[in-house]
């Protein structure tokens, strides 16, 4: 996946102050803009180290598999979860469903991540048992590298 193998090297200061664990799987190629996708792996790399439940270490697991011409990413984290009522809340612009002091952020990430999977001709969306584990998951179609 090009530069996106970045992502993780960039957030080790977080990642050790948080004493956060991620798992990346082997990448497949995909086309893509090499600065978006990173981006895009940062913000949900970040969230899932951001949005852990308290008193648990940010476990972050990221897995990829082919799906009718595309590839399918899956951000796997023991986030602190959200109701399906409020899916769709959470890829719209400044939208929040936690206060700003006890979760930092502006509420810009996940827009920014919706509008890069779609630039890409994909799509993104979320599922989560709010006890255990939260998933984000995106497409992106297969091609060539551009």
């Amino acid at each position: 996946m090009g530069n996106n193998g970045k992502a993780v090297p960039k957030m080790k200061k977080i990642i050790e102050i948080k004493a956060a664990k991620i798992t990346v799987e082997a990448l497949p190629k995909v086309r893509d803009n090499k600065k978006l996708l990173l981006q895009l792996f940062w913000h949900r790399l970040d969230n899932g180290i951001k949005f852990h439940r308290p008193n648990i270490a940010p476990r972050s697991r990221v897995s990829v598999e082919a799906a009718n011409g595309n590839i399918c990413f899956s951000f796997h984290d023991r986030g602190i979860g959200s109701k399906p009522e409020y899916f769709q809340h959470l890829f719209q612009i400044f939208q929040r469903l936690d206060s700003p002091e006890e979760y930092p952020g502006a509420g810009i990430g996940l827009a920014i991540c919706k509008k890069i999977v779609e630039l890409h001709g994909g799509r993104i969306w979320v599922e989560s048992n709010s006890e255990d584990e939260t998933t984000f998951y995106f497409t992106l179609p297969v091609g060539p590298i551009i």
